[in-house]
């Protein structure tokens, strides 16, 4: 009989916060909670042995930058579906996480039932942004340009 069920792998650097997401997805039957892990680094060493469906990663961690670590494993392992739960709500900071081709994009203020929403849809090959993150990058494309962007995004890439 195989196994149906979502291969998750947390990564976030609050242990709270990983006992909490550990605790609520091991009370669904369809979740597997491959590992919990504390960095970037410690995850792209894990994913040489474990093949998770999802990885679900906060943006802020230590080491590695959230922008680098979502890089590097859609570089390395391009089948893995990345949902980002972070508590940053700066629409630049979501339009590049977006940017790098992430499928879900999630603020920790969700609710528990909105989050196995997110990976279910995730792992259906479906994006999944927060109604709350649609709502922000919707007041960013429409505010009036009065100021100028202090950098094109070619100058911020060269940076």
């Amino acid at each position: 009989m195989s196994d149906r069920r979502i291969k998750v792998i947390l990564v976030d650097d609050h242990h709270i916060v990983l006992d909490g997401l550990e605790s609520l997805l091991q009370q669904e039957p369809e979740f597997h909670v491959l590992a919990s892990l504390h960095s970037g680094e410690e995850v792209l060493e894990m994913l040489k042995t474990l093949q998770p469906n999802i990885l679900l990663t906060d943006f802020s961690l230590p080491g590695i930058s959230g922008i680098d670590f979502v890089r590097q494993v859609r570089k390395l392992y391009p089948q893995i579906k990345i949902i980002v739960l972070s508590m940053h709500d700066e629409a630049h900071i979501i339009k590049s996480v977006l940017k790098e081709g992430v499928e879900g994009y999630l603020l920790k203020n969700i609710q528990h039932s909105e989050l196995k929403s997110a990976i279910r849809h995730v792992s259906q090959g479906l994006p999944y942004v927060s109604p709350e993150v649609t709502r922000l990058l919707m007041d960013e494309m429409n505010k009036p340009k009065d100021e100028p962007e202090l950098l094109t995004d070619r100058e911020l890439d060269v940076l």
